[in-house]
This record gives structure tokens, sequence and C-alpha cells, in this order.
């Protein structure tokens, strides 16, 4: 009986092994990564949002008679947020914080959390800043500002460049 011949099994090529230095780059490149997912997860503030400031999502509609802000502001009261205009600048704020204690048989739970924010809107000049309204329900903040109905007819003002 015959042998068959064995079957040519290609030949390896040693896979080159990563750079010592590339390596921790990736390592290190990871663990900030999971940092900052860990972050994004677990501190976040009353209303949902992660804490540092982070701005509420606002929304813009304009008519022929006013503009329309809402801003999303969940878990927020009335006394949490102030609304302000000055200058052509309409500001809304909020600040919260919550303390809970929690006590059992040999514990005692405490947790505090603590949130704001700040946006600032620039106003067109027809803008009547008298008689800016703002309504809050079901955790969305409804800024309205009514409008003049006359486009301020403002052009750019050249300023010439003089020689020294």
């Amino acid at each position: 009986m015959a042998k068959k011949p064995a079957a040519k099994t290609p030949a390896k090529t040693a896979a080159k092994a990563p750079e010592p230095k590339e390596t921790f780059r990736q390592k290190l490149s990871d663990v900030f990564e999971d940092m900052w997912e860990t972050i994004g997860k677990h501190h976040m503030s009353i209303s949902g949002r992660a804490i540092g400031g982070e701005e509420p999502v606002a929304d813009l509609t304009k008519s022929a008679k006013a503009l329309t802000y809402s801003l999303e502001v969940p878990g927020m009261t009335e006394g949490d947020i102030h609304v302000s205009v000055s200058g052509g600048l309409l500001t809304v704020s909020g600040e919260k914080s919550t303390e809970r204690e929690e006590k059992g048989e040999g514990f005692v739970f405490r947790e505090r959390s603590y949130g704001s924010f700040a946006r600032t809107f620039a106003l067109p000049a027809e803008a009547l800043e008298d008689g800016v309204t703002a309504h809050l329900e079901n955790g969305v903040l409804t800024v309205k500002v009514p409008l003049s109905g006359k486009a301020a007819a403002q052009q750019a003002k050249r300023i010439p460049i003089q020689k020294k």
C-alpha cells in the first residue's frame, strides 16, 4: 500500500510582537476611556446630566411675533431656575442640591448631589426685553421673547485704518 503524500501546510510566519511603547500607550488610552465612561454613567446631577456645568438642551423657534426658547430641565422647580434679560442677552441659569439620609441598624447612609448650569443667548435688535415671559411645565422651561416686528436697520459701520 502506497503512502499518501503529506499535505503541504503553509509555512508559519512569526507575528511581529507589538512594540512595548505602543502597547503601553494603548493600555493607558484604554484606562482613560474606561474612566471617562464610568464618570459619565455614575456621576450624574439631579437633572440627569453630568456634573460640571453641562448646559441643558435648548430649542429655538421663531415666529413673526416672538422667539420661543425651550430648555430641558428635568427635576428642577421654579425656585431652582433664574431667568434674566439685559443688554440684548437672555440668561437662563439653574442650581439644585439635595441631601438624603437613611439610617438603619448599625449604619447611616448619606448622599449629596449638586448641579448647576448657565446659558446665555444673544437676542436680535427687534426683541422687546420688557415683555419676556417664562413658564415651567413637565421639566421643560419655555421662555418667550416678543418681537417688535420691525427689523432694525443696522448696517456694519466701516472703520477706516489710519497710517501712523
